[in-house]
């Protein structure tokens, strides 16, 4: 696994560094022009909060540049923060074994993988190779999976609405209770997989490789005979998906 510290950037640490010096600066400058530290003093300057900074004085020059820093200091890491969600995203949709892993992560552990905040909805994962990837909860709607490999991934309560997952390799995944409704499945492989109490409505199962041990969203197992589009077509005459209780019942068509 790849250190974190690879996301780290020596840029924000000379800012930090910068900032502190030119605080230091003020508070020397204050300290000489007053034979000393008093805090009295020194609040009745920040009362005047106006004269720190207009004027030519150390004690003002110094202010001026430690305000300064330290919002260059505040930006840059704001746009470092946008840099590393940038490149976390394309290391998630990487076809080289482990890097994709790692990026999902840190997505996880800063809170950018579930819900509204998933970064990773709508992204392009074109052939990612997340085999065994911890993607329960993740929200994956409208992302573009075509080509990638899943085996054993967990997609436990997974928002993978609208999806495109067009010859996805998904054997032994776990899709228990996930969101797959309108997703594109056409040709993907889900030998092994567990679909229980996924809600498939709408979605495309077209050529989709199954087996004896595929797990279906009513907790049987896939058959030849299996009529797979009573988990797929609401007009279906016994058509199933998940009733009040499970994970979706909130979820109305």
């Amino acid at each position: 696994m790849q250190p974190k510290s690879q996301y780290l950037n020596p840029i924000t640490l000379l800012g930090i560094l910068l900032a502190t010096s030119a605080v230091t600066i003020g508070l020397t400058a204050f300290v000489r022009a007053h034979g000393g530290f008093s805090p009295v003093d020194f609040v009745n300057h920040l009362r005047h909060f106006d004269h720190l900074f207009l004027g030519n004085t150390p004690i003002q020059l110094g202010f001026a540049a430690s305000i300064v820093a330290l919002i260059g200091v505040l930006c840059g890491r704001w746009n470092h923060w946008q840099l590393i969600k940038m490149k976390l995203i394309q290391d998630a949709g990487s076809t080289e074994a482990g890097v994709a892993i790692n990026a999902v992560d840190e997505l996880r552990r800063h809170g950018l993988l579930i819900e509204e905040k998933g970064v990773l909805s709508g992204a392009n994962l074109i052939a990612a190779d997340l085999r065994g990837a911890q993607l329960w909860l993740a929200n994956l709607q409208d992302a573009n999976l075509s080509s990638a490999t899943m085996q054993d991934v967990n997609l436990l309560f997974a928002n993978l609405k609208d999806s495109y997952l067009r010859l996805v390799d998904l054997r032994n995944a776990g899709l228990a209770c996930a969101d797959l409704r309108g997703a594109i499945l056409t040709l993907a492989n889900l030998e092994g997989a567990s679909l229980m109490h996924a809600n498939l409505a709408e979605a495309t199962l077209t050529d989709v490789q199954f087996d004896g041990l595929t797990i279906l969203p009513d907790g049987s197992k896939w058959l030849p005979s299996t009529d797979l589009s009573r988990f797929t077509d609401p007009t279906h005459p016994d058509y199933w998906r998940p009733q009040v209780g499970s994970v979706w019942w909130h979820m109305e068509d």
